[in-house]
């Protein structure tokens, strides 16, 4: 008995020595820090915040160039520095080419996209799937997005008709699912007119967060050894079994009208046939194309692209909504932009011309951003500036969302202003503390594509509509993004009403 007693308390001696030198980890090396609590650190802040709003709390509160954290009982660093945070991401990027987030080695499908994809197996992959973004692939879509803007016009005059008012993130999600879908599988869809789809059955699944799925996301994006080394047998993954047996349907569909995977493809015109190439040609070595692989790109390209895209139309629309001035300025280019013929509809060259329009999106990106963070994973010890050096393998959190929260830079930064963009140093801003599509080798794949989606759904809608908000609706400075959660999305449905220009 006295034995046992002897060994437990050793035993608890040995936890709480080793607590209180990880609880003292920041503080020795002088860096500012949020006390921990034991086996959770930080990340019990989630239960009642949502994430963006502790990183902006981050950047306000401590305003030091860097805050110390543990995720889990891994500590982490937050940089708040824009110069810093340039360093990591470019200058030095070669040491920070590995993200934190992964999935568990099991998820056949959540392990291999090109977002939690790993060294040198990422490399390889994001050179091969660049193609499909190149400036000549982007500009055949002329024709695709030109439908789909079309659509979108008559499902508002519709929705007016019926409603008289409009739910923005609904519209916006329909819209995105046909644009995406089309560039991902190469499946025509009818979402944008009707609101249906098989595809949108399926993106509305993949919006759909359960306790258990939120738990997963939240230990995946913060340390995903805990499922491998402690919760294995949950067997927790990204995305759920019944999620992918629905996708995995819709795929092999589609799959099988375009000829199976031997069917010739001399020039790839969506993600699905530049991956059939690329099994087809076996030009990546050491990587197997398997069903599964091309599964886990198309979800993940689908999940990416038409929400964040969706999310970014629906508060820009917000935005302009309550503010005439800025909508009536918008018109203005945009009308004027026209080409000579009077056709509503701007073609690639004239649309990317619009330095207000531009302005207006680079404004609701600054300030609704759907992830507030970029993470990275130190390969090699780091000197972050004179007074620290991180160890290897230590998770860097970038802070996006309270760099561009920073009043210094953008002063008001909770007001909605464009203007900000079109001053002498708008560009140096854009350098620094602008980061929606991230930076360095590792940015956003489809970064043009989604400016350009932007830039024609917004100036297809403003010219054949004028925006009003509702009676007695929140004004954007009270409307409240969700509580809890990762992603930066409104708390409630979002509406506003679309008058007809004369």
């Amino acid at each position: 008995m006295y034995l046992l007693s002897a060994v437990v308390a050793c035993y608890a001696a040995l936890l709480y020595t080793r607590w209180r030198r990880l609880k003292m980890y920041w503080s020795q090396r002088g860096v500012p820090s949020h006390p921990p609590i034991p086996l959770l650190g930080n990340i019990h802040l989630l239960q009642k915040y949502n994430a963006t709003i502790l990183l902006k709390r981050a950047h306000s509160l401590y305003k030091s160039p860097y805050v110390g954290i543990w995720l889990f009982c891994k500590p982490a660093l937050i940089v708040n520095c824009p110069q810093a945070a340039h360093r990591i991401l470019i200058k030095d990027a070669a040491n920070f080419k590995q993200r934190f987030v992964r999935s568990p080695a099991n998820d056949a499908v959540g392990s291999k996209n090109i977002f939690t994809l790993q060294e040198p197996y990422w490399s390889m992959l994001r050179r091969k799937l660049s193609s499909l973004f190149t400036s000549t692939k982007i500009k055949n879509l002329y024709g695709l997005i030109k439908c789909k803007t079309n659509d979108l016009v008559l499902r508002i005059n519709n929705e007016m008709s019926a409603k008289n008012q409009v739910n923005l993130k609904q519209l916006f999600s329909d819209y995105t699912t046909d644009i995406i879908g089309a560039v991902t599988l190469g499946a025509e869809g009818q979402a944008t007119l009707t609101g249906e789809s098989i595809l949108r059955k399926f993106t509305l699944i993949l919006l759909k967060f359960d306790l258990l799925r939120k738990l997963t996301w939240i230990v995946l994006f913060f340390d995903a050894n805990i499922i491998d080394n402690y919760l294995w047998f949950l067997k927790a993954k990204a995305f759920p079994n019944s999620t992918i047996a629905f996708f995995r349907k819709i795929y092999r569909s589609v799959l099988n009208s375009k000829g199976g995977y031997e069917a010739d493809i001399t020039n790839p015109h969506s993600l699905l046939d530049t991956l059939r190439k690329l099994k087809q040609d076996q030009v990546l070595k050491n990587i197997e194309i398997s069903e599964d692989m091309i599964i886990a790109q198309l979800i993940i390209f689908l999940q990416a692209g038409f929400d964040t895209t969706a999310n970014a139309l629906t508060f820009c629309m917000y935005e302009l909504a309550f503010d005439q001035t800025i909508q009536d300025k918008l018109f203005k280019e945009v009308s004027e932009g026209r080409p000579v013929t009077g056709d509503d509809y701007l073609h690639t060259n004239d649309i990317c011309n619009l330095s207000y329009l531009d302005s207006v999106i680079n404004e609701t990106l600054r300030k609704y951003s759907q992830l507030g963070w970029i993470d990275r994973m130190a390969a090699r010890s780091y000197q972050v500036n004179e007074n620290l050096t991180i160890p290897a393998g230590t998770p860097v959190l970038i802070n996006s969302i309270g760099m561009r929260y920073d009043p210094l830079v953008y002063p008001e930064p909770d007001k909605f202003i464009p203007e900000r963009f079109l001053t002498d140093d708008g560009l140096v801003k854009k350098s620094f503390g602008f980061l929606p599509f991230g930076a360095g080798p590792r940015n956003c794949i489809g970064q043009r594509f989604a400016m350009l989606n932007l830039r024609h759904a917004i100036a297809s809608v403003i010219l054949k509509y004028r925006l009003q908000p509702l009676p007695d609706s929140d004004p954007p400075s009270e409307s409240h993004i969700a509580r809890q959660g990762l992603f930066f999305t409104p708390e409630k449905q979002l509406y506003v009403q679309f008058l007809p220009r004369q």
